[in-house]
């Protein structure tokens, strides 16, 4: 006789966690955003300057992997050596890529709240799969 809810479990309390950029690094390390970021603010911060960030999402086997630009919550991103620009993705290097990932994502990261890049780092977490040059 009045209003009430009731909660299955503790999940259902719990509001889910916004969206991040999630960055998977060249050496398997996971770092999260929690705003929109620039990739090349972020490869300046890591002095990272053999390399470029690609979307996920636009990887295809034996397509040529394309340069982002503006990183958005809720995708995920790999830090990549410039040499994959000038060639295509082998199916090898995807499945490799792929094993990163999910050991990153599994072993979760540090989400930066702004953008400051120059004192946050993410939590180290071992290596997923090997060095593409």
């Amino acid at each position: 006789m009045g209003i009430c809810h009731s909660f299955n479990t503790v999940a259902d309390m719990v509001a889910p966690a916004p969206p991040t950029v999630k960055l998977v690094l060249q050496d398997g390390e996971l770092q999260e955003f929690a705003q929109p970021v620039k990739a090349s603010h972020v490869l300046q911060s890591m002095h990272l300057t053999a390399y470029f960030v690609c979307d996920a999402d636009d990887m295809v086997f034996d397509g040529h992997a394309p340069a982002a630009d503006e990183l958005r919550p809720g995708h995920l991103y790999f830090v990549l050596p410039v040499s994959m620009l000038r060639r295509p993705l082998h199916a090898e290097e995807m499945a490799a890529l792929a094993v990163k990932a999910n050991t990153a994502l599994v072993a979760g990261g540090r989400v930066r709240e702004d953008n400051n890049f120059g004192q946050c780092q993410g939590r180290r977490h071992g290596q997923g799969a090997e060095e593409f040059n």
